[in-house]
């Protein structure tokens, strides 16, 4: 099954809804910046394969001693995937694991999880607020109903729209 179709049918927990929403506008707004397709190439390289290796050891210590820090842990998923050969399998899914790691980041820092105990709102605008469980239904609810939506290619949207 394809991501995209697998993505429609997706139940999204709301746990995840707000960081999710803020990844889908950002990526929107990386669209309309910079365009797309925009031809970069991979970068990657066997090389960095010592920089992964040193970085999963931190990363085991940390672990060891209770005190995992979620930049460790994110350094750790982009050294692996910059080892990896371009245009892999391979380096799409540790692509995915660092996107997974950085949007648990995210959910840690909004539900007040990194230490601090206070949680950081979705965004700022004319009042903060955290992402609503309507805004989840709405979301889903957009995303089902309009393929322009779920591409992120509709016209005129803006973060006020989500």
């Amino acid at each position: 099954m394809s991501d995209r179709r697998e993505f429609r049918r997706l139940s999204v927990p709301l746990h995840l809804a707000g960081p999710l929403a803020a990844v889908m506008r950002e990526r929107r707004r990386q669209d309309e910046k910079f365009g797309w397709p925009r031809g970069y190439t991979d970068g990657t390289a066997a090389s960095y394969a010592d920089l992964a290796d040193r970085q999963k050891a931190v990363v085991a210590a940390q672990d060891e001693v209770g005190r995992v820090e979620w930049a460790d842990v994110l350094l750790e998923e982009v050294f692996e995937a910059l080892a990896e050969p371009p245009q892999s399998v391979a380096l799409r899914d540790e692509l995915v694991q660092v996107a997974a790691v950085a949007l648990a980041w995210v959910q840690a820092l909004e539900e007040g999880d990194t230490g601090g105990g206070v949680g950081v709102p979705l965004r700022e605008g004319r009042r903060w607020r955290r992402f609503r469980a309507a805004d989840a239904a709405e979301l889903g609810d957009r995303l089902a109903s309009d393929p322009e939506e779920r591409s992120g290619q509709a016209e005129g949207a803006s973060d006020a729209d989500l």
